[in-house]
């Protein structure tokens, strides 16, 4: 049933969403288009309405990067807020899955699609390097000698940027959906009750950051080398970034556990 939820979930989302991100691909390939004809010629010199035509085009691109994202972050508010909390869900709760699949899956979707976001902005970026006559070949090459001169620990420390950052992205998420499921459960003024909740939320983890800060710190001190090379460095900002992680998953599943709690036992469809 889980993998009937994920099916069902990542089909209402790209009705919406993949529209959008086909549209970004599309403005990236014309601009990126346009750019090479362009390039190292006088026609936007010599020609007002081409060089205008030109500037509204990069304008659009570059709003569509950041409106990539905000549209995301509103479908899947809208998404949330109508299928699991408004009338939708007197249909979605008689399915028989617990509240904590149904939010789990939410969740899980929502971060995949951010990632998508992220994938769309970097493809698009390079379509438009593309155009400017970027070369790529070049690139790989410079970026394969660097390799090879990397400390010890880099690939390590890399993986523990890229876990952080999707665990950054659920934890964004989660902290919503608990926000929401919390200022839901008013009678009225439901939107301002969750934006108060999760500001509360915000508040919190802030807090508890600076607690962290203040304990880790030191303990990372301890163990740091006095000759502190490059592959001690590293070593030192793996332990970081660990510890990072490991809080972020611990907030993750606190807001998780609250979530399910007042989905499954509080919630107010009226």
């Amino acid at each position: 049933m889980l993998g009937k939820l994920f099916k069902y979930e990542f089909k209402a989302l790209s009705r919406k969403l993949i529209p959008f991100y086909i549209l970004v691909l599309l403005l990236a390939l014309i601009h990126s288009v346009f750019t090479g004809f362009t390039q190292g010629s006088d026609l936007l010199k010599d020609y007002t309405m081409l060089a205008l035509a030109y500037g509204v085009m990069f304008s659009l691109f570059v709003i569509s990067l950041f409106a990539v994202s905000i549209f995301t972050f509103i479908v899947i508010i809208q998404r949330f807020s109508r299928n699991t909390l408004g009338k939708e869900g007197y249909l979605m709760h008689t399915l028989p899955v617990s509240a904590a699949s149904h939010i789990f899956v939410k969740i899980v979707t929502a971060t995949v699609f951010y990632i998508i976001d992220a994938a769309i902005c970097v493809i698009a970026v390079l379509m438009l390097s593309a155009g400017m006559g970027a070369n790529f070949g070049r690139m790989l090459e410079v970026a394969a000698e660097g390799i090879k001169e990397l400390p010890p620990g880099t690939f390590i420390f890399v993986t523990n940027v890229a876990v952080m950052m999707i665990l950054a992205t659920s934890y964004s998420i989660t902290s919503i959906c608990t926000a929401m499921s919390i200022g839901y459960t008013s009678n009225s003024h439901k939107i301002a009750s969750s934006i108060g909740v999760y500001l509360l939320i915000y508040v919190i983890h802030n807090m508890l950051s600076q607690a962290l800060l203040q304990i880790m710190m030191p303990a990372l001190a301890k163990h740091a080398p006095a000759d502190i090379g490059a592959t001690a460095y590293m070593k030192f900002m793996n332990l970081w970034f660990m510890g990072i992680n490991v809080f972020l998953i611990a907030m993750i599943a606190v807001l998780f556990a609250v979530c399910c709690y007042f989905v499954k036992n509080k919630l107010n469809l009226e």
